[in-house]
């Protein structure tokens, strides 16, 4: 077997198609976009947001993050040179874009089954949206649910699950449990409209109504 008829590696046959596929490819490149990275299932593509790309709020228009994520699945997906298209797509807006913003995306084969894959690109947690679960990020009511465990008598105990990638987890066990114990409502011995139970006040009644 000599060189030229040994079977190609896949991050050979990825790199090639990538090559090929922009070289034909009018859209990809009439947005600028650029092929950054090429391997069997994977795909990275960046594009800068230029001013034809603007909505009239002065921000990158998402048809635009739309098929900047297009390109990167269509290059992934064809990686390994068997002619593939897409049947949906779904693309969330977690922020806006602007003028002269580089945007990157990075698609993945998450499965494959037949003529059926799923792509998908995923941001690192320090970027993803709703990575935010610290206390305290308004994301959650804790005073109402507190008010809930003692408004219906819960006599279990209140664990916190704390999230963050970021804070050290030690530190945040130490906020979680002050947390808990500032939301912790001390039930009443009574009810606060028992006014028969508190007694009464002779000497404080006599005095109200002018009786010596």
């Amino acid at each position: 077997m000599n060189e030229q008829t040994r079977p190609l590696d896949p991050q050979t046959i990825a790199d090639r198609v990538g090559a090929g596929m922009f070289a034909e490819d009018s859209a990809t490149q009439g947005l600028g976009m650029s092929v950054d990275a090429m391997g069997p299932g994977y795909a990275r593509l960046s594009m800068t947001v230029r001013a034809d790309m603007l909505n009239g709020f002065k921000i990158c228009h998402g048809g635009f993050i739309t098929t900047l994520a297009d390109s990167a699945f269509a290059f992934a997906c064809n990686s390994a040179n068997q002619l593939t298209v897409a049947a949906a797509i779904a693309v969330d807006f977690l922020a806006p874009a602007q003028e002269g913003d580089r945007l990157t995306a990075e698609a993945h084969e998450l499965s494959l089954s037949g003529r059926t894959g799923v792509y998908g690109g995923f941001q690192a947690w320090v970027n993803r949206a709703g990575r935010f679960r610290s206390l305290g990020d308004g994301q959650v009511d804790f005073s109402a649910i507190f008010s809930k465990f003692a408004q219906h008598g819960f006599q279990g105990w209140a664990v916190l699950e704390w999230e963050c990638c970021i804070k050290d987890s030690e530190q945040g066990a130490r906020e979680g449990a002050i947390f808990i114990r500032d939301h912790i409502i001390q039930v009443a011995a009574r009810a606060f409209d028992d006014f028969a139970a508190g007694g009464a006040d002779l000497a404080a009644n006599r005095r109200m109504l002018g009786i010596r």
